[in-house]
């Protein structure tokens, strides 16, 4: 060694000094690039990371948004898939609260439609509505994209005519991700996420809203398309109802094909409007079918509240059946009733300028057969020679009284007013005792 330091020591000092400075620098660029590699891997380990928490978080949204998809797929409302939301998807999206509100069918009014919120207090609940026009929410309609609020308290500041962001702020929150519905191109409502966490929202959690959206987008379609199909069901049920009696319907809908039963006594009602052709020639047809539509709905209701059975009106006359389709002992009383009814409805009408004509009413009681024709549209009638014999009892009437035939009035309780007649002549019939029903 010694041997080795004494000839090193023989070399000129600025050789020594050049050897040292190459070893030098060759030890600082190993060290350096160490420190580099060092730096490198650690970045590329926090890359790694990152990217590993993205594809988890993807995997994770994946399989919420799946869970919605089976949950649609198994026909739950709405309100549970949002209830699922609520609960499963703030690993997601940051969130003390959700709502929906959906645009009412004539496009003007937002209403809210469900709400959570981990906050306790909701000021801002289900029924609550604004008008569309002139709101923020028209502006997120109309761009079809999501909407954050960092700073809801400014943002109260700035619109104090904001009253809904007035109420989420009186509730704690403090920002706010709003994105629209849209069913088949149209937007249809909106999705809200508040959290009490001012700039809490980012891009990606709109991304991932508006893929949820999407999903509810369907279950507001569906509720919708149920809405009209029950609508739609609803007005069917009003029509047949009008068409059938209840337990005729009940018979039709189990599935007879045929309905026709003999039924031994009833009383038919006919009433015709004296005149109605010479007036309606000197009127408008639109006057001719509002005075008909008032006239006859007054005695719809009649019937349905003195309890007699409305066959049809056709034109200027009306036909109904007491002791149909259930029979009653005391079919005839009630005709005469709803006869008297009618003939006091047509008084009050004259009286007050709305109606300028009187009535004709006719009754018997006997046998009929009564049943269902028609499969497009239904019809309940009644034939045989009792509609018959009634309605030549309203034919062969005068205007503003009730003629009855003998076989109603035996039937008619003591208490009742009846005028005896001459017999009449009734074509098919010959001559035919009848009797005036002139109170009680």
């Amino acid at each position: 060694v010694t041997r080795t330091l004494s000839s090193f020591s023989s070399f000129p000092p600025s050789v020594i000094l050049a050897a040292g400075l190459v070893v030098t620098a060759l030890v600082g660029f190993l060290f350096g690039n160490l420190s580099i590699h060092a730096a490198r891997s650690r970045t590329a380990e926090n890359e790694t990371r990152e990217a590993l928490s993205a594809v988890e978080a993807a995997f994770e949204e994946a399989a919420l948004l799946g869970k919605i998809t089976e949950k649609i797929n198994a026909g739950l409302g709405i309100s549970e898939i949002l209830d699922f939301v609520y609960k499963g998807f703030e690993s997601v999206i940051p969130y003390e609260r959700i709502g929906l509100a959906l645009v009412d069918e004539d496009g003007e009014t937002v209403r809210s439609r469900w709400v959570r919120s981990r906050r306790g207090s909701i000021s801002l609940g289900d029924g609550y509505c604004t008008p569309l026009e002139g709101s923020s929410l028209k502006k997120v309609l109309e761009s079809g994209k999501p909407r954050i609020l960092d700073d809801l308290q400014s943002y109260v500041m700035d619109h104090p005519d904001s009253t809904s962001s007035h109420l989420i702020v009186k509730d704690g929150m403090r920002s706010s991700l709003t994105c629209p519905l849209v069913v088949r191109g149209k937007a249809v409502g909106f999705l809200f996420f508040s959290s009490a966490t001012p700039s809490i929202y980012n891009s990606g959690h709109s991304d991932t809203l508006m893929r949820v959206t999407s999903q509810i987008s369907i279950i507001v379609e569906k509720g919708r398309l149920f809405d009209a199909l029950a609508e739609e069901e609803r007005r069917s049920e009003q029509i047949l109802s009008s068409l059938l009696p209840p337990e005729i319907l009940v018979r039709v809908r189990n599935g007879e094909e045929v309905i026709a039963d003999e039924v031994p006594s009833v009383s038919v009602v006919f009433a015709d409007l004296v005149n109605f052709s010479g007036w309606a020639s000197h009127v408008g047809s639109s006057e001719v079918v509002i005075v008909l539509d008032n006239i006859f709905q007054r005695f719809d209701r009649l019937a349905g509240k003195i309890g007699v059975v409305k066959i049809g009106a056709q034109g200027d006359g009306y036909l109904a059946v007491a002791g149909l389709p259930n029979q009653r002992p005391d079919h005839a009383r009630v005709a005469a009733e709803f006869a008297l009814s009618l003939k006091q409805e047509m008084v009050n009408l004259n009286g007050s300028g709305a109606c300028p004509l009187s009535l004709r009413i006719g009754i018997h009681s006997g046998p009929v057969v009564a049943g269902v024709t028609g499969r497009v549209a239904w019809r309940y009638d009644v034939w045989g020679r009792t509609v018959n014999l009634a309605s030549r009892m309203e034919s062969l009437g005068a205007p503003g009284r009730i003629q009855v035939s003998a076989e109603t009035a035996a039937q008619l309780p003591a208490y009742y007013r009846l005028k005896k007649r001459r017999p009449i002549e009734a074509k098919g019939f010959g001559l035919t005792q009848t009797y005036w029903l002139e109170g009680c």
